[in-house]
């Protein structure tokens, strides 16, 4: 069988043990989350230092998503019940209400024998930022936004309410450590802009980034974690062995990347009809308006040098910008260039260089989209 190495988070913190923000990203589940909460739940039995679990939406600990959160400490395949093993007996179980967890000692007839005063964990939504404000969190000296990266919805706003659940837990202390976990489920995350973050697509596994922040004593790390097994051979494979690239997220700890139409014909250089340019997440990209036999398509590719000054072309990008050629929203047309550019879109008649390209311009659509 081979061998599995679940992650820890010492070697990022060995790494560069002054940073304040220690970002791990990889397979699912390789110990991302477990790691944090092992060393949260150490901290706690040796300091009595508390730990902040950070999610994005109330309804993530609701149910029994709250209750379960630490199961995989009392019923741990390979290692048992660490809860009992660390404290020595003393506690076996975890009862979560408030939402806080708190531990307690059941009896094998599963009875309650006693319940800790104090809770060693706590969980925070960032929907319900304005509510924790008035709160103080002095004993919180770990903190987790678990499953930060998602390809579905983010709060609007997201960084700005994570940061003030931060501000809000510290306060004025320096000694707390963040955690930021998540499953490499895209290449785009309005986290890592907010941050200035930019080299993640590039980041190979087991490769760690430091960044810092100009004469500020601030330093972020980022992990792309080592998969599970390193020859990527995981007997669960078998379960996701299609023909389908966004499944590799699971079975590789790859970018999950959706498919994307690529160029249906070869054309030439006089069927491009018109240029423009879409740039966003620190990329360019040129996009072809084409008439080719009679259809007309636009295409998409990377833009590999920089636009030329003075050049009219319509641009879609991020920033704001005076100039008449210039817009952040593609998908909100005010002029008849800009629509007939919409219309492609609307029309689904828009090609890409290769599946990578077209996930850059769906999150651009996406985000346009919010703003």
């Amino acid at each position: 069988m081979a061998k599995v190495k679940f992650w820890t988070p010492h070697a990022m913190i060995n790494a560069c043990p002054d940073a304040k923000y220690f970002i791990a990203i990889g397979e699912r589940s390789n110990g991302k989350t477990f790691g944090v909460k092992e060393l949260a739940f150490d901290d706690y039995l040796e300091r009595g230092k508390q730990f902040a679990v950070i999610r994005r939406w109330e309804d993530d600990f609701k149910g029994k998503n709250g209750p379960l959160f630490y199961d995989d400490f009392i019923h741990n395949p390979t290692r048992g019940n660490i809860i009992e093993s660390k404290t020595k007996g003393k506690w076996n179980s975890v009862i979560y209400r408030a939402q806080m967890w708190y531990l307690q000692r059941v009896s094998k007839s599963g009875e309650v024998e006693a319940v800790d005063d104090t809770p060693f964990a706590m969980a925070f939504a960032l929907t319900k930022a304005e509510h924790y404000k008035s709160v103080p969190f002095p004993n919180i000296e770990t903190i987790l936004f678990d499953e930060f990266m998602t390809r579905r919805m983010y709060v609007t706003d997201e960084f700005l309410l994570f940061t003030d659940i931060l501000s809000t837990i510290i306060r004025l202390r320096d000694t707390p450590r963040i955690f930021m976990c998540a499953n490499t489920i895209s290449t785009y995350c309005p986290h890592f802009v907010e941050m200035g973050i930019k080299n993640v697509p590039k980041m190979t596994n087991g490769q760690m980034d430091i960044y810092t922040f100009g004469e500020s004593a601030l330093k972020v790390i980022i992990e792309r974690t080592d998969p599970l097994i390193k020859t990527g051979k995981k007997a669960s494979n078998v379960y996701f062995a299609f023909d389908n690239p966004r499944l590799k997220m699971i079975s590789e700890g790859a970018f999950e990347v959706s498919v994307h139409p690529h160029l249906p014909f070869k054309y030439k250089p006089d069927e491009i009809k018109y240029i423009y340019f879409i740039k966003f997440n620190e990329e360019c990209f040129q996009c072809e308006i084409i008439h080719h036999e009679g259809q007309w398509i636009t295409y998409i590719h990377r833009k590999t040098t920089p636009i030329k000054e003075g050049e009219n072309a319509m641009i879609y990008q991020q920033d704001w910008s005076p100039l008449p050629n210039y817009s952040r929203r593609l998908l909100h047309p005010a002029t008849r260039l800009q629509n007939a550019i919409a219309k492609f879109f609307a029309k689904e008649k828009v090609f890409y260089q290769d599946n990578d390209v077209g996930e850059s311009i769906s999150h651009y659509l996406n985000w346009q989209a919010k703003i």
